[in-house]
This record gives structure tokens, C-alpha cells and sequence, in this order.
């Protein structure tokens, strides 16, 4: 499923020597119970949003939570996380040009609860999916 998440059940059943039916519940319940998703992934490279910045910002602790929700919320922000280090979090955003992303850092640097704010741009992705092997 990680390297095609339309596999046919019966494709699976046949690989792993087992009935269709149980590869059916199988997967089923893996998504109930939120273990796994079946997404598309999206080649940015393709779209007019090409441009990915890589974003890390120092938040103040008092405005942490507040911060993290007002970026999610950012349909640009593809990816954000809390992380150890100098920064508390970093971000991926997805712009169109130099003057959006540009407009992007103005924003957060305006915000009260941001102290610091380092960018760097992607150049070019290699590799831009998560995939786990989990042990059999």
C-alpha cells in the first residue's frame, strides 16, 4: 500500500497467500483504527505552488498553543511540528512566488508570540514522503 495505495485487494490476497476477505478486513481495520491512511500524494512540482520554504520559528511559551493553531490553520503550511533545539517549531510552506513568501515571513515575524524566525528554500525534493517498514 505504501507504493500504491489503489493495489487491488486481490493482488495483496495473492502476494501474501491469503483470502481477499481477510485482506479486506485487515485494511479496513487499520484505517478505523487510524493506524494507516490512504492518501494521494500531490507533486507540488507539477502545480503553480512549486516553491517550498522551510521554516523554523522560536515561539514564547505563553502563546505556544495559541501560535501552533493559528498556523495550522494556513492552507500553505503543508507540514508543522514541535521540535527540540534552538527552535520549538519548524514548518514547510508552499508559496508561488518571492513576494508571497515574503509576505509569509512579514506575517510571522508580526506576531507577538514569534521571537525568531529562520528560512531556508527548497531547491530541489528528492524525497517527500514518510514511509515506515514495519517489521513482519
Amino acid at each position: 500500500l505504501q507504493q500504491d495505495g489503489r493495489i487491488p485487494y486481490s493482488s495483496i490476497s495473492r502476494a501474501l497467500n491469503v483470502s481477499e476477505a481477510t485482506i479486506r478486513y485487515r485494511i479496513k481495520r487499520l484505517i478505523e483504527e487510524k493506524i494507516v491512511s490512504i492518501t494521494a500524494y500531490i507533486n507540488y512540482e507539477k502545480l503553480k505552488f512549486s516553491s517550498i520554504a522551510c521554516i523554523e520559528l522560536e515561539v514564547e511559551s505563553s502563546f505556544f498553543k495559541e501560535t501552533v493553531f493559528i498556523l495550522t490553520e494556513i492552507e500553505k503550511v503543508t507540514f508543522l511540528a514541535v521540535v527540540t533545539g534552538r527552535s520549538n517549531i519548524t514548518l514547510e510552506y508552499l508559496y508561488e512566488d518571492n513576494d508571497d513568501l515574503i509576505q509569509f515571513l512579514n506575517y510571522l515575524k508580526s506576531l507577538k508570540a514569534v521571537k525568531q524566525v529562520d528560512s531556508r528554500i527548497m531547491l530541489k525534493v528528492y524525497k517527500s514522503q514518510y514511509p515506515i517498514q514495519l517489521k513482519k
